[in-house]
């Protein structure tokens, strides 16, 4: 299910923000446990938890190699890898080329949905 968040409904962070702090989960690594993160995380691995940002905002990159199994809350949501459970966008979402996402799908502004994107609705 894609759902638009209303704006009065925005939470985290400044768009404008510079992010100088940037993490690498690297495509050997797996990850167990909730991720909370500021700045910039790109995801080529697998995380087993919740991914979500801190106070000061962040963007999240799930490359093509990258596996989030979990929920995601984070405000600028790049996704090219597969997500199994919800992905919240509080800013941002764009959908690249190999995105497969197995959940619901809540946005503020939809960048860019790419083909041949997989959306799957689990309830």
């Amino acid at each position: 299910m894609l759902s638009r968040y209303k704006k009065s409904s925005m939470t985290t962070g400044s768009s404008s923000q510079d992010y100088r702090n940037h993490t690498l989960i690297a495509p050997s690594a797996t990850v167990r446990g909730d991720i909370e993160f500021s700045g910039g995380l790109h995801i080529q691995g697998t995380v087993e938890g919740s991914v979500s940002v801190g106070e000061e905002g962040g963007r999240l990159v799930i490359g093509e190699s990258g596996v989030v199994k979990g929920e995601i809350r984070v405000a600028q949501v790049v996704i090219n890898g597969r997500v199994e459970g919800d992905v919240h966008a509080t800013e941002n979402l764009e959908l690249a080329e190999k995105a497969s996402v197995e959940g619901n799908v809540y946005y503020l502004s939809l960048i860019h949905i790419s083909e041949p994107t997989r959306l799957r609705r689990i309830s």
